[in-house]
């Protein structure tokens, strides 16, 4: 056990250093579909869990802002699940209209792996926000900043891209674009199939 966690600590460390070599580490594991998507589904719950966890220790105007979302945290979990999904698709559609060459299983895992990333580095926010409040808030703007720092080294690594600004300027027409689909989606779809 104390084996699988240096490695992986090690990884965690690569991937913040330089996201590219971590990302080359992960492809060549050639994880199978099937472990992926499971592997998906756990980090959708861990997340949903930290972000119950996070939105406790807000003040009471700001929880109950998203007491709607927060009262079901199963709701969560398939919205979060559903997000993380289409992200998958989304990284490996776009980057294949761009002229990139990576493959649907190295996406997947290389989107779990980047999700166990955000979730440490989310773990150690909301502990030092619960320390030291102002750093932790000083604490999201870094994972903001880390979060396009390794997504966009990932896209590279994933579909043989060598610009770094390129890559970057085209995450964020994707995601912008992403992010209009996941409205229709949550709104048309999703909701009414949950009762909300």
């Amino acid at each position: 056990m104390s084996f699988y966690f240096v490695q992986y600590l090690e990884l965690f460390i690569l991937t913040l250093r330089r996201p590219s070599d971590a990302a080359l580490w992960v492809m060549r594991q050639k994880v199978n579909a099937q472990a992926g998507w499971l592997a998906l589904i756990l980090v959708s719950i861990l997340g949903t869990l930290l972000v119950q966890l996070s939105f406790a220790l807000q003040p009471d105007e700001v929880r109950d802002i998203f007491a709607a979302a927060l009262e079901s945290p199963l709701r969560m979990a398939l919205v979060q699940g559903v997000f993380l999904v289409c992200s998958v698709f989304a990284l490996h559609i776009f980057g294949k209209i761009a002229g990139g060459q990576g493959r649907i299983e190295d996406a997947l895992a290389l989107m779990v792996w980047f999700q166990v990333t955000l979730i440490v580095l989310q773990i150690g926010q909301v502990v030092l926000t619960i320390v030291f409040p102002l750093a932790g808030e000083m604490a999201s703007l870094l994972v903001f900043a880390v979060f396009f720092w390794i997504l966009t080294h990932f896209t590279m690594a994933l579909h043989g891209f060598k610009s770094v600004w390129l890559v970057l300027f085209g995450l964020l027409l994707a995601l912008f674009g992403f992010a209009i689909v996941m409205v229709f989606v949550l709104v048309t779809l999703i909701l009414p199939l949950i009762g909300a």
